[in-house]
C-alpha cells in the first residue's frame, strides 16, 4: 500500500494528492481534501492531542481470490505538499488513515470506495470523509454523513426492527448481511421475518432488503447462515411462522450480493433443525449437526437431533451422513481443527446440559462418507449456550448455561462464568486443567454470561487475546462489561481479564467480524420482554 505521513493536526482535516491514470495523457493530480468524522458518541480521536502521527494510506481493492490482499508499496512522503507518485486510483480504491502514539495505533478508519475519473484532477478538492474509531474501544454505529447515531430502525407499521435470533454474515467488498431474526411487536408477539438489512461500515447505512423482490423467501429465527464464496450467503432452517404457528423449517436459501437477492434453493435440508451448528470446511462442504425440531409452536416437545448432514456448494444439495452424533444435542458449539475435523461441545438434550465432546472426521465427502469419533474427554462443566473460539493453538469455551431448570427463571439463574481450554495436538486433544485468571482461583471470566460472543482478537502457537462481551448474567440481566482474555500457554497456562464498556447491552444478538476485523453487534434482547435495535462497533 502507499501511503503519506503528516505530524501535525488537529480534527484532522488535510490536502491528499494522488495521481491516476488518463487515459492517452499519463497521470493526472487528484486533490482530495480529507476529513475525519467523529464516532456519535465519542469525541474525535484523530487529533493533535492524541496522535503524534497521522498515516494516510491508499488501500488497493481487495483481489478476488484473496480478499485480505491490498497490493502495493509503501512509499513514505514527509507532508502533505508531495503528490503519491504512481498511484492509479479508481473504483473501489479506499483511503484508510491512522493515529499513532508510541508507535501504536491508536485510532483508525477506511473511507467508502472512491470513484476518481481524470476530469477530477481539474476541479477543486474533493472531499472524502472516513470515520475514525478508536481502538480498542465500542463505538454506537455512526452515519459518515450527518454524525448521528444509527440503528435498525422501524417499520412501516411503527414496530422496531429490533430482532432476536438473526443471522450477520461477512461479505467479501467489507459489507454485512444481517438476515431474519424473531421481532417483538406491540401486540407482545414475537413472529420471525423475512427481512434482511445490507451494513457498510465505511458508511454506517444499513440497507433495507424489504422489496418484494429483494426479500428473504422464508421468516426464519435461530437459522444459521454461512457464506459459500465471494458473493453467497447460504441461510437455511431455523424457526419459521407458517398459517400464525412457528415450528422449525428445513428450506434454504441463496443470497447473491451481486443482484441483493435471495432465492429459494430446490434441495432442502434432511430434517427441520434449529438452534444447530453449523461448519464450513477447507473443501468448501458445510456440515450440519443437532439442533431440535419443533412441531406446531409445541416447544415442550421439541425433539433433540443427533442428525448429520452435509451442503455441497457445487451441486446446491444436502445429503445425510450415515453417522449420527453419539448425544443428540442443540445449543452446542462445531470448531473446525485441522484437517477438517470438527469438535462439537457441550449443548443439551431435552433434559439436561450435556458434557460430552464428539470429533467429526471428514473422510470422502463426494461419497457422503464420514465417522464420528467416540466421544472425547467430557467437558469439565456441562453447558449450553456456550460460546468457542480458536486461539493459542486451543479452542476457548466460555460461559452459557449450566442447569435446566422447570422454568426461564431458573435457566437464566445457571448462567456461567467459568471458562474451559480444549488443547489441540493435531487433530484431537485435552482440556487443560492447571489455567488459572491472574489474582483468581480459578479459570473464570468476571462476569456470569450466557448467550453471548466471543472472538480471538490476536493469536499465535501459544498466545492471544479474546474478547468477550454481551450476554445476561444469573439474574437475567444484560451484562454492561465487555472483558479481553489474554492467554499465555508459554510453559505452563495462565491468563489475565481486563474490562470495557459495551455501550448496547444485549444477548441473542446478531454479531460478525468484517474483512477488516471490525466486530459488528447488532439487536438482541436488553431486558425480559424487551428488545432493541441498537447497533455497535469494536475496532481491534
Amino acid at each position: 500500500m502507499n501511503r503519506l505521513i503528516f505530524r501535525y493536526g488537529a480534527g484532522f482535516a488535510a490536502v491528499v494528492m494522488l495521481a491516476i491514470a488518463a487515459s492517452g495523457c499519463g497521470e493526472k493530480i487528484v486533490q482530495l481534501k480529507v476529513e475525519t468524522v467523529a464516532p456519535c458518541d465519542q469525541d474525535n480521536p484523530i487529533t493533535q492531542d492524541n496522535c503524534e502521527e497521522i498515516v494516510a494510506q491508499a488501500l488497493w481493492a481487495p483481489a478476488e481470490d484473496n480478499p485480505n490482499d491490498t497490493g502495493g508499496v509503501e512509499v513514505d512522503l514527509p507532508n502533505e505538499k508531495n503528490q503519491l507518485p504512481g498511484i492509479t486510483l479508481g473504483a473501489g480504491r479506499r483511503l484508510r488513515i491512522e493515529c499513532k502514539k508510541g508507535g501504536q495505533v491508536v485510532a483508525s478508519g477506511e473511507s467508502p470506495p472512491l470513484e476518481l475519473k481524470p476530469e477530477d484532477a481539474d476541479s477543486d478538492p474533493k472531499t472524502v470523509k472516513v470515520l475514525a474509531l478508536p481502538n480498542g474501544k465500542f463505538t454506537r454505529v455512526t452515519n459518515l454523513d450527518s454524525g448521528e447515531c444509527v440503528d435498525l430502525g422501524k417499520d412501516s407499521s411503527g414496530n422496531e426492527y429490533g430482532r432476536i435470533g438473526a443471522s450477520a454474515t461477512a461479505l467479501a467488498s467489507g459489507k454485512v448481511l444481517i438476515a431474519g431474526g424473531a421481532r417483538l411487536l406491540s401486540n407482545g408477539a414475537t413472529p420471525p421475518t423475512d427481512n434482511a438489512f445490507l451494513f457498510d461500515p465505511a458508511t454506517g447505512v444499513f440497507e433495507p432488503l424489504d422489496s418484494a423482490d429483494s426479500k428473504m423467501k422464508a421468516k426464519r429465527a435461530f437459522h444459521q447462515a454461512v457464506r459459500i464464496d465471494e458473493k453467497r450467503v447460504l441461510l437455511m432452517g431455523g424457526i419459521s411462522e407458517i398459517n400464525n404457528v412457528q415450528e422449525t423449517v428445513r428450506t434454504a436459501e441463496i443470497f447473491d450480493e451481486e443482484t441483493k437477492t435471495f432465492s429459494l434453493l430446490g434441495s432442502s435440508m434432511t430434517v427441520p433443525r434449529a438452534h444447530f451448528a453449523a461448519a464450513r470446511l477447507s473443501s468448501g462442504y458445510v456440515v450440519i449437526t443437532g439442533g431440535l425440531n419443533v412441531s406446531k409452536n409445541d416447544f415442550t416437545r421439541a425433539e433433540y437431533l443427533a442428525e448429520v448432514e452435509i451442503f455441497d456448494p457445487n451441486t446446491e444439495q444436502f445429503a445425510s451422513l450415515p453417522v449420527k452424533m453419539k448425544n443428540p444435542r442443540a445449543y452446542h458449539t462445531a470448531t473446525v481443527l485441522i484437517r477438517d475435523y470438527v469438535i462439537i461441545i457441550g449443548g443439551r438434550d431435552k433434559t439436561a446440559p450435556v458434557a460430552a465432546t464428539e470429533v467429526f472426521v471428514p473422510s470422502a465427502l463426494a461419497q457422503r462418507q464420514a465417522l464420528i469419533q467416540d466421544p472425547q474427554q467430557p467437558l469439565a462443566k456441562a453447558r449450553y449456550g456456550h460460546r468457542a473460539t480458536l486461539v493459542a493453538g486451543s479452542i476457548l469455551i466460555s460461559g452459557g448455561y449450566g442447569t435446566v431448570g422447570a422454568t426461564d427463571a431458573e435457566t437464566r439463574n445457571s448462567a456461567l462464568s467459568s471458562m474451559e481450554l480444549y488443547v489441540s495436538a493435531g487433530n484431537l486433544g485435552r482440556f487443560e486443567a492447571s489455567c488459572k485468571v491472574a489474582g483468581a482461583s480459578a479459570f473464570n471470566l468476571g462476569e456470569s454470561r450466557a448467550r453471548h460472543a466471543m472472538f480471538a482478537l490476536s493469536s499465535t502457537a501459544d498466545s492471544g487475546r479474546v474478547l468477550v462481551f454481551g450476554g445476561h448474567d444469573t439474574s437475567g440481566n444484560a451484562v454492561k462489561k465487555a472483558e479481553i482474555l489474554t492467554l499465555n500457554r508459554r510453559g505452563g497456562c495462565s491468563a489475565t481479564l481486563t474490562s470495557l464498556d459495551f455501550p448496547a447491552p444485549s444477548w441473542d444478538f446478531a454479531v460478525e467480524r468484517f474483512v477488516s476485523g471490525q466486530i459488528l453487534a447488532v439487536g438482541g434482547q436488553a431486558a425480559q420482554n424487551q428488545l432493541t435495535s441498537a447497533a455497535t462497533l469494536y475496532n481491534p
